[in-house]
């Protein structure tokens, strides 16, 4: 089995597997796993794209090899683009938690959701969590805890609309 919630299975199938924390990569061990991954496949990297790879996957293998294989199925021409891109999306998760913390109104939470129609609602909500999480370790801030509070649920069965609906709930205070 492998998940990310392991408290939801029962105790006792729980009781019956091995547990294999897993920890980001640093940005080291994340070059040497690219590295790897794109001399198997006989091809070549400019170093940029490297660096844009891994400041993209925030230390998660699954998200840099997501992101390579991305890079890697467009011609060389356009692979600094597509890694590119992949940063721009992004920075516009990064912009939605910043303005979940610093209220703003639902039009702007809104017409940045939009932006990120795209984007896999689950891992949005893992990057919001990410990020109150570092806002708290630097001190209390009720807000961010607010905001965790709405996504500590995953948005499997609700998807995109489960991401629109916490995000309301967190700015219209509901």
């Amino acid at each position: 089995l492998a998940t990310t919630d392991p408290q939801k299975l029962l105790d006792t199938i729980r009781g019956r597997c091995a547990q294999f924390p897993v920890t980001p990569l640093s940005d080291r061990d994340m070059y040497r796993l690219l590295h790897f991954v794109v001399s198997s496949e006989k091809e070549r990297l400019d170093k940029q794209i490297y660096e844009q790879v891994i400041q993209d996957s925030q230390g998660h293998a699954r998200n840099a090899l997501q992101i390579l294989e991305q890079v890697l199925s467009v011609p060389e021409q356009d692979r600094l683009t597509t890694a590119q891109r992949t940063a721009e999306r992004q920075s516009q998760t990064i912009e939605l938690c910043r303005n979940l913390i610093a209220p703003t109104g639902w039009k702007k939470i809104a017409y940045i959701l939009s932006g990120l129609k795209e984007e896999d609602p689950e891992k949005i909500r893992r990057a919001i969590l990410g990020y109150c999480n570092a806002i708290l370790l630097k001190g209390e801030n009720d807000r961010a805890g607010l905001v965790m509070e709405e996504m500590l649920e995953p948005f499997y069965n609700t998807g995109w609309p489960g991401l629109t609906f916490a995000c309301y709930r967190i700015v219209k205070g509901v």
